[in-house]
């Protein structure tokens, strides 16, 4: 189709070639980097609204500006009742400070709550150390054997005086006949000498029968 020709048009393979973008005329071209001038459409002020606004902004204000609560009020991190109050008086044997607006101040707030959470937080980890320790206590109690208290008795009271079963023994120290005397409890102040050993399961009446026979 090019017929041999190294022409533009020949090597692109088109009828016919595009031209150079002219801008302005052959006798008054524009100068290179020149813009020319915007449109009197996109110039000046265009149209605007005045959407409402979320929250409380300066412009629903009267006087367009926000009237702050605190403004000028000087920064104090800590209340000197040592200056507001000199003069203290004695009332249920104590001269403290009046201290009813303490945790009005924002730093004394903010104390007070890293207190709690502190707190808060030892006290879970307590409980949770606690409860590693009574289930390992609960784990070691079911393999020894559980030996019998003097705290211990019979299920039911009425099973109290049956012979073989639960004999309330005589105490000379005791002002009348009673089963649970406090001066057979081993774990009682005035019984230092007495043996403390864990508590049995009262639900088996073999254990009743062999601690009381």
């Amino acid at each position: 189709m090019n017929k041999n020709l190294l022409t533009e048009r020949a090597l692109r393979d088109v009828f016919e070639i595009t031209s150079y973008i002219t801008v302005g005329t052959e006798d008054n071209p524009f100068e290179y980097g020149h813009r020319p001038p915007l449109p009197s459409q996109l110039t000046g002020k265009q149209f605007m609204t005045n959407p409402g606004k979320h929250g409380k902004t300066i412009d629903v204000y009267f006087q367009k500006e926000h009237p702050w609560v605190s403004d000028g009020d000087p920064y104090a991190d800590r209340i000197m009742y040592a200056e507001l109050q000199p003069e203290r008086y004695k009332g249920f044997l104590t001269s403290d400070f009046s201290k009813r607006d303490e945790f009005s101040n924002v730093v004394r707030t903010n104390q007070y709550r890293e207190q709690l959470k502190m707190d808060y937080k030892h006290s879970v980890k307590s409980l949770e150390t606690m409860a590693k320790k009574m289930k390992k206590l609960e784990k070691d109690a079911t393999k020894s054997e559980r030996k019998p208290t003097r705290f211990e008795g019979p299920k039911y009271l009425y099973d109290i005086g049956k012979p073989g079963l639960s004999i309330t023994p005589f105490c000379s120290k005791c002002h009348h006949e009673t089963y649970y005397c406090q001066h057979r409890a081993a774990y009682c102040c005035n019984n230092p000498g007495i043996e403390k050993v864990e508590v049995f399961n009262r639900n088996k009446s073999s254990d009743l029968v062999e601690v009381f026979a």
